[in-house]
């Protein structure tokens, strides 16, 4: 059977097209990203970090996301913080990070 959004093969035991599932997924953790970081730019909350190797990321919100901003994986091995919004050109960032964060805060602030 084919997926009639994506036209891919759908498993013969599956009862949705696990494509179309991840890609919904990963739409619903952005746009709940979008309500926190209006909170963030506000001064309201902070910015979770983990440091991945030398380098710091910063984390997505959510109670099941282990994910940074520029797509590594957080384990509890990693060595966790917080930042301010204000503080996140002051400190030695992930540039990804940075640039995904600030994106997605411009668009959640223009909403």
């Amino acid at each position: 059977m084919l997926c009639r959004d994506c036209k891919n093969p759908v498993p013969d035991l599956a009862l949705v097209c696990p494509a179309c599932v991840q890609k919904r997924n990963a739409e619903a953790v952005y746009q709940q990203q979008l309500i926190f970081l209006i909170s963030v730019v506000k001064g309201r909350y902070a910015l979770k970090t983990a440091v991945i190797g030398r380098v710091r990321h910063i984390w997505m919100f959510g109670e099941r996301v282990t994910r940074t901003w520029c797509g590594d994986d957080i384990t509890r091995a990693h060595k966790r913080g917080v930042l301010a919004w204000d503080e996140l050109e002051k400190h030695d960032v992930c540039s990804k990070c940075r640039i995904e964060v600030r994106a997605a805060a411009q668009e959640a602030v223009a909403a």
